[in-house]
């Protein structure tokens, strides 16, 4: 009796856990972990349970699984396109405010010759490189940038990530450029901004503290020491999803 209560105990806090996981993102595996083990939990309790109603509670299991997954891919279909329209530029020059804000922070913060890694996630989730960063969520302005990357502030190293239109993480490690070849031509952050641009299709934007100068990177490709107008060329470039050489 002690070690079936224990057993249902058991699946319950799996269950209240998944019910938590849920409150703020889908998961599929954990969902179908906490019913699979309340079904276990009722197979270990004695006979106060009928075993139609164990069966339904399977099939209702099946089921809900499910649901569940065709929610999550409904739920990645929507972000997917959401992250698409939100950089969809058309023929415009005109940049959304938010990104503008960047662009502008950016310009300061190589005038003053201050160090910055900006990174702006497009299609592909960068949740698998801010696992160990420092999470935010913040509006997007060009003077919360600068202080952000000020040399006193303790989150001014590593890299900011840009997600939504919101800044989602800051003090970020990117992985360095493979390119052996190249690499010892570049600074720390210029690499790093190379090797996301290699791994990911995020735009990767760098002011170089020892040149005071602009950089921008994607999809493997960097350019470095533009100009304002140049960088806002290439920008709308990255933003269309066309290799920055197309310009």
């Amino acid at each position: 009796m002690e070690l079936s209560f224990l057993a249902f105990l058991i699946a319950v806090g799996f269950l209240i856990k998944s019910l938590n996981i849920l409150s703020y993102r889908l998961s599929v595996p954990y969902t179908l972990l906490c019913f699979f083990s309340l079904w276990i939990g009722l197979l270990f309790l004695p006979h106060s349970i009928s075993p139609r109603m164990i069966s339904l509670f399977g099939w209702f299991t099946l089921i809900l699984a499910l649901v569940f997954l065709v929610i999550e891919q409904v739920y990645y279909l929507l972000q997917w396109l959401g992250r698409s329209l939100s950089f969809k530029t058309g023929g415009s020059k005109k940049l959304p405010k938010e990104l503008g804000e960047v662009l502008s922070a950016l310009e300061q913060l190589a005038s003053k010759r201050t160090g910055a890694l900006i990174v702006i996630e497009r299609k592909q989730p960068l949740d698998p490189f801010i696992r160990k960063a420092v999470t935010f969520d913040a509006e997007i302005k060009a003077d919360v940038l600068i202080s952000i990357f000020h040399t006193s502030s303790p989150l001014h190293d590593g890299a900011l990530v840009i997600s939504k239109g919101r800044i989602k993480a800051m003090r970020v490690i990117l992985p360095l450029t493979e390119q052996l070849q190249i690499a010892s031509g570049f600074g720390t952050r210029h690499r790093s901004a190379l090797g996301m641009s290699e791994k990911t299709d995020a735009i990767i934007l760098v002011s170089s503290e020892e040149r005071g100068t602009m950089s921008i990177a994607f999809r493997g490709k960097l350019m470095q020491g533009v100009s304002r107008e140049k960088l806002h060329e290439l920008f709308h470039t990255a933003l269309r999803g066309k290799d920055l050489s197309s310009e």
